[in-house]
Parts: structure tokens; C-alpha cells; sequence
């Protein structure tokens, strides 16, 4: 559909849609003459398979000038000129006028179609980068509102809860921006991800291994595995990197046993889910919504330093 649309557009460059016409009708012409004596019974055949790419590629004006000089080519190319005063010549010229014609508006009829989708497509596309501007600015009016809230609480733990949310506010603001971009996943998951984790680690001694094996996932989901890993990101780098607990961080994405499991972890002392730092507990329970919206579960794995596991389908 897009190479269509591609071709569609040059319909409105005169000289390169007569330029393609000229260099179709000589392309059939230099058929015509050097099959000639094969095609004296059906003289408009090299002329025929032009049509359409004319039609589609130029315009139906254009390409019923094309037909047109084609009949007059084929008549004074003919061995037997008296021949085109034949009932069954009469025929085959009446076959190829209403096929051509056919053809033609066919062809027509599909480039406009595309051309209105494609105008559409882009008015969409317009609609949702402006959507999406104003829901990043929304993220950052919620974070400064927070900000700006929290100067005039005195409870430390009022305080601290305030900062876990304005922190991830502001990571949701910068990553929706990243993640919502149409083109953002064109190159894969990995990129995108070892882009998002090199923002969140920024400033500190992290070593990042990515191995991700991400065939068949939609977009959806590769939004949603960069969010999930992005919480655990943050999670490690407060409590593990920042504290210099730890200093390397992996991301695992494959299958096993007909599903899909992504392993993130780092060397970090670990957490159990019955700390009393209400901070693991409220990104454990962002993640698991996270991976509820894959269609899977979140697990800790019995591994060295902090090692989550999700299993999902798809």
C-alpha cells in the first residue's frame, strides 16, 4: 500500500508522468517492431500491460493518450495496413479499447482510494503526535504540581512517598515521549530499551547486558516490557547503584516451553517482598500490573541479587 502511495503522488509532476508515458509507449513500439511479424494478429498486445501502470502512475488522461498513440502506432507499423479494415481486426480493436478502457479506470479508482487513505493516515498521524505532546506536558504539570505541593509538608514519610511518585511522574513524562513515537520501535526492542536504560542509569557505574530475543511482538507489548524493565531500572538504581551495592544490571527476553520469559536482574543484595521499604513493594506492584497487561505473571526468582521473572504468551 505504501509503494502505491509512493507512485500515486507523481501522478501530479507533469514532466515525469510524460516522461514515464514517452518511455512506455516507446518500450511497446520497439515490441511492436521487432516482433512485428508475430503480432500482425494482435498488433496492440506490447501496448497492453503499459496501460495500467500509465493509468496508475500518470493519470487516466494521460494514459488514454497513451492508448490512443499506441492504435495509430500499431496501425502504421502493420505489414498490412488494409488488414485494420477487417471485421476481426475491427474486433480485436473494440477488445482493446474497452479492456484498455477498463483497465484504466480501474487503476484510476485504486489510486484515488489510496491517495484518500493516505491523506487520511497522515491526519491521524498529525492527531496522535499532538495527543501525545499534550499528554507529556500533562505529565510534567502533575510532577510540578507535586513539587510544588511538597514544600509545604513537613512529614518525612509524606515527604519521601512524594518524591517516589514526582520521580516516577517525570520517568513516565520523558518515556512516553520516547515510546509514543510511531517510529520508535522500527529498529526493534532492544534499541529503544538500551536507550531508556542508559537515561535512568545516567550518572552512574552500571554495566548493562541486553539479550533480547523480541520476534512477533507487537508494539503494545514492546511498550509495555520497556515500562515494566524502565520500573525495575529505577528501582535498581535507588537502592542497588546509587549505594554502590551493585554495578551490573541484565535484561534476558526469550522463549521457553512454548512461552515467553524476560528475566531482569541485577548483583545487587536482592529484596524480599516482606521488606519493610514500602518502595519495593509499590514498584513490585507496578510491575505486576505491568505483566498482568502482557497477559502473564511476575515472580522473584531464587537467584543472587534482585532477579525478576515474567512469563507470558505471545
Amino acid at each position: 500500500m505504501a509503494e502505491i502511495a509512493r507512485l500515486a503522488r507523481l501522478r501530479g509532476s507533469g514532466s515525469v508522468a510524460w516522461g514515464l508515458i514517452l518511455g512506455l509507449f516507446v518500450f511497446g513500439l520497439a515490441l511492436r517492431l521487432l516482433f512485428g511479424r508475430y503480432l500482425d494478429a494482435a498488433p496492440f498486445a506490447p501496448f497492453f500491460p503499459a496501460l495500467p501502470i500509465a493509468a496508475l502512475i500518470c493519470g487516466w488522461r494521460k494514459a488514454l493518450v497513451l492508448m490512443a498513440i499506441s492504435v495509430a502506432a500499431s496501425w502504421a507499423t502493420s505489414a498490412s495496413r488494409a488488414a485494420y479494415l477487417s471485421p476481426s481486426m475491427e474486433t480485436r480493436l473494440v477488445v482493446y479499447l474497452a479492456l484498455g478502457g477498463f483497465l484504466i479506470a480501474l487503476m484510476e479508482t485504486l489510486a484515488q482510494a489510496v491517495q484518500r487513505l493516505d491523506a487520511a493516515a497522515q491526519v491521524n498521524a498529525d492527531l496522535f503526535r499532538e495527543l501525545q505532546h499534550r499528554v507529556a506536558n500533562n505529565f510534567q504539570i502533575v510532577a510540578a504540581t507535586l513539587q510544588k505541593a511538597r514544600r509545604n509538608i513537613g512529614d518525612k514519610a509524606a515527604r519521601d512517598a512524594l518524591d517516589r511518585a514526582i520521580s516516577r511522574v517525570a520517568s513516565l513524562g520523558q518515556l512516553h515521549r520516547r515510546l509514543y513515537d510511531p517510529a520508535s520501535f522500527d529498529a526493534g526492542l532492544e534499541p529503544i530499551l538500551r536507550e531508556t536504560l542508559e537515561e535512568t542509569f545516567r550518572g552512574l557505574a552500571v554495566e548493562m547486558r541486553l539479550d533480547v530475543k523480541a520476534e512477533r511482538l507487537s508494539v503494545g507489548q514492546m511498550t509495555t516490557i520497556v515500562l515494566l524493565v524502565n520500573e525495575a531500572a529505577i528501582n535498581a538504581a535507588k537502592h542497588v547503584f546509587a549505594l554502590q551495592r551493585g554495578s551490573r544490571f541484565v535484561v534476558s527476553l526469550g522463549s521457553e516451553g512454548g512461552r515467553r520469559l524476560l528475566t531482569i536482574a541485577d548483583d545487587g543484595p536482592g529484596f524480599k517482598v516482606t521488606d519493610s521499604d514500602s518502595t519495593p513493594k509499590y514498584g513490585l506492584a507496578v510491575m505486576r500490573g505491568l505483566a498482568a497487561q502482557l497477559g502473564g505473571t511476575l515472580d522473584i526468582c531464587d537467584r543472587q541479587g534482585a532477579t525478576i521473572c515474567v512469563a507470558f504468551t505471545g
